[in-house]
């Protein structure tokens, strides 16, 4: 097994000097700098929240929250411009905002299946693929990412974490038999005139948002790619890891899911024990990112975490107070809860909260702007009261509070990969709905 699997990295690998010739990267010491002293440091918590709100739990519970979590969403070649090129809204902008309230802002670049001519039709998986053969999307959302980087650039040395096509990557994959040579998408034929040279497939892909960022913003944007595990049999650490350490294995972090919603919008009650939907258990979540990030050497966030709990009364399982418990895993009763540490070992630096389903997930702040909310507690529930207007109750900014007096250290730092974890046998894994 040990010789198959160093046969594969050496054919990925030549596949990959093969595809993509190598480029001068001057700023690759500065981004590395950037990485160890701001998310090397500590265990790091992002937060899907505006400005004013991460603001105010730092001043009034000292939440000092190391990302700001969004998406940059919208489509390529729809005739309308995203959001967040709309409405008084700039790349530059939203980084020169994110700098005045003192927190790094992570995006997540998702524009392939909503663009044109599918628009997200009938799913994101089929309407990915359809969108990437056609070079005027291509280019248009290519367009789209450069325009993002020559913004972010402009703020530099602030950082800005920028993750790419959460979920797509795979899909591309799935259909080309988990051969990034083989994956159709356009990329050196589209004719951006940045873009000429690479090659129509994975590896182009993943050269294309570096070669961008590396014109554009080289010394503060750092780029994740987007592993995922939704095909459990395809897609384990191992088998990501040979791959994207093929394809990325230059850019600066990956990305690692858990769902793509709060437990209670799909219908469950609590309790809910150790589940995460992609893993099926918290042990084989831990698992799964040592075997990557030995593979790879990029180190891992956990991304998309549901915001809801099970002590607060408020989280009822009702549009924008669902149900979770993911965070409750990682943060109650810290730091003699070890979860945080068992991460930390297996090369995960950090989690970002962010709602998976817009307005109906649960949310850290007001986002349903019902104010104070007490109704009786659901069965599973603590039934806590609540003292604070966030939708989740308060407990994001209470357990945050009381994680940021202590944060976990990541020995080592910039420290060699992690080993694979003990083989465990895995709970049997359950597919989670995709967007």
């Amino acid at each position: 097994m040990v010789r198959r699997v160093a046969i594969l990295v050496l054919v990925l690998g030549s596949l990959a000097v093969a595809q993509s010739a190598p480029s001068k990267d001057p700023a690759a010491a500065l981004r590395r700098k950037l990485f160890k002293e701001r998310f090397l440091d500590h265990f790091n918590l992002g937060v899907e929240a505006p400005a004013e709100w991460i603001m105010e739990t730092r001043e009034r519970n000292g939440c000092r929250w190391d990302c700001s979590v969004q998406y940059l969403s919208g489509g390529a070649a729809t005739g309308e411009k995203p959001f967040w090129l709309n409405f008084g809204n700039s790349p530059q902008k939203l980084v020169a905002d994110a700098k005045k309230a003192g927190i790094v802002p992570w995006y997540s670049f998702y524009l392939l299946a909503a663009s044109a001519p599918a628009r997200y039709r009938p799913d994101p998986p089929h309407a990915t693929l359809a969108n990437v053969k056609v070079p005027g999307t291509m280019k248009e959302y290519f367009g789209l990412f450069k325009t993002c980087m020559e913004g972010f650039g402009k703020e530099a040395p602030w950082p800005v974490m920028v993750h790419i096509e959460p979920d797509e990557w795979c899909h591309l994959l799935l259909n080309s038999g988990m051969d990034p040579a083989k994956v159709d998408v356009k990329v050196g034929s589209c004719g951006m005139e940045e873009l000429k040279g690479l090659p129509d497939n994975l590896f182009g892909f993943a050269s294309a948002f570096k070669r961008l960022r590396d014109l554009y913003a080289p010394a503060n944007v750092l780029l994740g790619c987007n592993p995922s595990a939704f095909d459990p049999g395809s897609m384990t650490g191992v088998k990501m890891g040979q791959i994207m350490k093929a394809v990325a294995g230059d850019w600066d972090f990956a990305v690692f899911e858990t769902s793509d919603r709060d437990k209670g919008m799909k219908g469950k009650a609590p309790p809910y024990s150790t589940d995460i939907d992609v893993t099926g258990s918290l042990d084989a979540h831990v698992k799964w990112i040592a075997d990557f990030h030995a593979v790879s050497g990029l180190y891992v966030f956990v991304w998309q975490v549901a915001a809801g709990n099970t002590v607060y009364a408020t989280c009822n399982n009702t549009p924008g107070h669902y149900c979770d418990n993911l965070m409750q895993l990682l943060l109650e009763d810290y730091p003699q809860n070890p979860t945080i540490a068992h991460y930390v070992k297996s090369g995960c630096v950090g989690w970002m909260n962010v709602g998976g389903q817009g307005e109906g997930s649960t949310h850290v702040y007001d986002a349903k702007k019902d104010g104070i909310t007490n109704p009786p507690a659901i069965p599973g529930n603590q039934g806590k009261k609540s003292e604070y207007a966030d939708d989740d109750g308060g407990f994001m900014r209470l357990r945050g509070a009381a994680y940021y007096k202590k944060p976990f250290p990541i020995p080592g730092k910039a420290g060699a990969p992690a080993k694979p974890a003990d083989p465990k046998p895995p709970s049997t894994p359950s597919t989670p709905d995709r967007r």
